[in-house]
C-alpha cells in the first residue's frame, strides 16, 4: 500500500490495530500530507505571476501617492485610467481598507468610486468605469495559454451584476462578461476565467496587447445583448449591468487585481514597492520626489542641472537620462523647480528662462534654453516623461 500524493511505500500492518504498522502508517500519511502542502505552496509561488502592474494602487506618481477626488480622464494611480461622465461621481485612492471587516489585510489601498447625486436615468453613451492595459511584450506570454484568470477584491453599496471586458489593442476583439456582487457593503473575491482568442489582430510589441475595462454603469448604447465569448463588441456592459449610481452616496471599491495564466485564481501576493515603482516608470516617470506632484513650486530635490556655455539659445542644455527605459518615445514636459511653470528653466542666480525638451527618446532627452541667458551658470529643471498605454 502507498501514500496518496507521493506514493511512499508503507509497511503492511501484520499485527493488531495497536501494532507498529498502524503507527508507522499514520506517520507516513502525516509526512506525505505535509510534503504535499509544501509542494503546493512552492508550485503557487512558481506560477504566481501577475500580469497587471500596480494592481493594489500603491503607486500614484502623478498625484504624489495621495488620494484626491479626480475628474474624469485621470490616472488615479499609475496604469489605471478613470472614465466617468458625471460631475457627481468622484474617484480617489482609498487608504482605510485594512480597517474594515471582511478584508484580507494584504494591501493597504483600494480604488474608491463615490456618487454624490442620484442618476436615475442614463443617456445612451453614459458611462462610469476604469481601465488598465498590458504591453504587448508582456501579453504575448498570456495569449498562447489555454486560459487566463482575472481575480480581485471588490465591495459596493449596491449589490447586483457588474461587467468587465478584455479587449485587444485595436478594440475590435473583446470578451465581455458579467460578475455578481452578492451583498451590499461586503468585501468579496471575484474570479473570472477567459479562454484564448483565435481571431483578430493582437499586438505583441510595445503597443497595447490587452486592455481590461471595469464597468459600474453604462447607457443602452454601450450594452451588449450577449456576453461570454470573443466577438467584435462595441459595448462595455452586459444586459444585466446595474445602474450603480441611481442613488446618491453610492460607493464602489476594488483592489488586489490579478491576471494570470491558467484557470485557477491563485493567492494574491504583493510585490516590493521598489519593484512596482520600477515597472510603473517604464510608462511614466517624474523627477520630483514621490510626495510631490508635478508642477509643484519650490521643489528642488530631484531637479536636473546643467551649466550654460554661452548666452545664446541652445547654450544651456541639460542632458537627462531616464531611470527606466520607456516602452516608446515619451511625451516630455519640463517644469521650473521654483515657480512650477512649464517650459521654463531656473538659473542659480534666480532667473527664469524659457525652455523646451528636445531629442526625446526611450532613454532620455535634452532640455534647452529658448531665450538668451547668462554664461557659465547652472540651470535647473524638473520633468515628467509620459509613455503610458491607452
Amino acid at each position: 500500500m502507498s501514500t496518496t500524493n507521493f506514493g511512499f511505500g508503507k509497511p503492511t500492518n501484520l499485527g493488531d490495530e495497536d501494532g507498529w504498522g498502524t503507527i508507522l502508517n499514520t506517520t507516513w500519511d502525516d509526512m506525505d500530507s505535509t510534503l504535499k502542502t509544501i509542494s503546493d505552496k512552492v508550485a503557487d509561488l512558481a506560477v504566481n505571476r501577475n500580469y497587471l502592474i500596480n494592481p493594489c494602487f500603491i503607486i500614484s506618481q502623478e498625484f504624489a501617492n495621495s488620494a484626491p477626488a479626480l475628474s474624469s480622464g485621470s490616472y488615479f494611480a499609475d496604469m489605471f485610467y478613470d472614465e466617468h461622465f458625471f460631475s457627481s461621481v468622484s474617484v480617489s485612492r482609498y487608504d482605510s481598507a485594512m480597517d474594515e471587516a471582511g478584508y484580507n489585510n494584504k494591501t493597504p489601498y483600494a480604488i474608491k468610486y463615490e456618487n454624490l447625486s442620484a442618476i436615475p436615468s442614463l443617456g445612451a453613451g453614459d458611462y462610469v468605469g476604469f481601465m488598465t492595459a498590458i504591453e504587448g511584450y508582456d501579453y504575448v506570454n498570456l495569449h498562447g495559454q489555454s486560459a487566463m484568470t482575472l481575480s480581485f477584491m471588490v465591495k459596493s453599496s449596491k449589490s447586483g451584476t457588474y461587467s468587465v471586458s478584455f479587449e485587444n489593442g485595436d478594440t475590435d476583439r473583446m470578451y465581455l462578461t458579467e460578475y455578481s456582487i452578492t451583498a451590499d457593503d461586503t468585501w468579496e473575491k471575484i474570479s473570472i476565467t477567459v479562454p484564448p482568442d483565435t481571431s483578430g489582430t493582437w499586438h505583441f510589441d510595445h503597443q497595447t496587447g490587452l486592455r481590461l475595462r471595469f464597468t459600474m454603469m453604462a447607457g443602452i448604447g454601450l450594452v451588449a445583448t450577449a456576453t461570454g465569448s470573443w466577438d467584435t463588441y462595441t459595448a462595455f456592459a452586459g444586459a444585466n449591468q446595474v445602474n450603480w449610481a441611481d442613488t446618491s452616496t453610492a460607493t464602489f471599491y476594488m483592489t488586489q487585481l490579478k491576471l494570470e495564466p491558467g484557470s485557477i485564481a491563485t493567492e494574491y501576493v504583493s510585490r516590493f514597492y521598489h519593484e512596482e515603482l520600477l515597472m510603473c516608470e517604464r510608462y511614466y516617470e517624474k523627477s520630483y520626489l514621490h510626495d510631490k506632484t508635478p508642477a509643484s513650486s519650490n521643489t528642488t530635490f530631484g531637479q536636473q542641472a546643467g551649466i550654460s556655455v554661452g548666452t545664446d539659445t541652445y547654450t544651456a542644455c541639460i542632458p537627462v537620462n531616464f531611470r527606466t527605459k520607456k516602452r516608446a518615445t515619451p511625451s516630455v514636459t519640463i517644469y521650473n523647480p521654483i515657480t512650477g511653470s512649464t517650459n521654463s528653466m531656473r538659473t542659480l542666480s534666480g532667473t527664469n528662462v524659457s525652455a523646451s525638451p528636445v531629442a526625446a527618446g526611450e532613454h532620455g532627452f535634452w532640455a534647452k534654453n529658448n531665450a538668451t541667458t547668462t554664461d557659465a551658470t547652472l540651470h535647473f529643471i524638473h520633468f515628467v516623461a509620459d509613455a503610458r498605454l491607452s
